[in-house]
């Protein structure tokens, strides 16, 4: 354990960047992300609370802290749970949990999920047209992300429009997959029999 610490201190120093990585994970306390549940409503209720003559920081704070750490809770359940599921499949389940519920993400984080559960192989129907709902959005995400929108956006109406087109363009994009898993098992989508696959990612004969 020491040595590694070592290293990682050593190969920080030869990087040029030391270890000023560390204070960069408080990142997701301190910003939000507009595309995130958990960073919409940090980023709305904070600034109404204040507006109000209230804690807003506070507020917003604890938003945020609430996310991450029904994140971590999810993703501990995903990992834990006795139900019927392979590592790869526990381990796409936490890391879905733990972006879902951080306020703060970059878009790519949520493509890296799906790349995990690609190898793991996803149901056709709903649980299909959710990841591809998902894929779309944050590639579209993405695209926009170099605009650094939220600078522009500190606070005021431009920030109220902000949340408004974000959770317009969540609801929109993602809400017929995600209506059709309401009331379904999802875990069935990661252990569903190899014929309800789609043949389209069938492996050669």
């Amino acid at each position: 354990g020491i040595a590694a610490m070592a290293l990682l201190a050593l190969g920080g120093e030869l990087l040029g960047v030391g270890l000023g990585w560390i204070s960069a994970l408080s990142s997701p306390v301190s910003v939000v992300s507009w595309f995130m549940p958990f960073g919409v409503a940090a980023g709305a209720f904070g600034p109404l609370v204040e507006a109000l003559g209230g804690p807003g920081g506070a507020v917003e704070g604890g938003i945020k802290t609430a996310g991450i750490l029904l994140g971590f809770a999810g993703a501990a359940w995903c990992i834990l749970t006795t139900r019927t599921l392979s590592g790869e499949a526990r381990l796409a389940l936490a890391f879905v949990c733990v972006v879902a519920m951080s306020p703060v993400v970059y878009p790519w984080y949520g493509l890296w999920v799906l790349v995990i559960l690609a190898v793991v192989g996803i149901a056709d129907g709903a649980a299909m047209s959710l990841a591809v709902s998902a894929t779309v959005f944050l590639v579209g995400v993405n695209l926009l992300e170099p605009m650094a929108v939220v600078h522009s956006v500190a606070s005021g109406l431009p920030r109220l429009l902000v949340v408004v087109v974000a959770v317009v363009g969540i609801l929109g994009v993602l809400a017929p997959g995600l209506q059709g898993l309401a009331g379904t098992d999802p875990f069935r989508a990661l252990r569903a029999p190899r014929h309800q696959f789609s043949a389209a990612r069938q492996p050669p004969a």
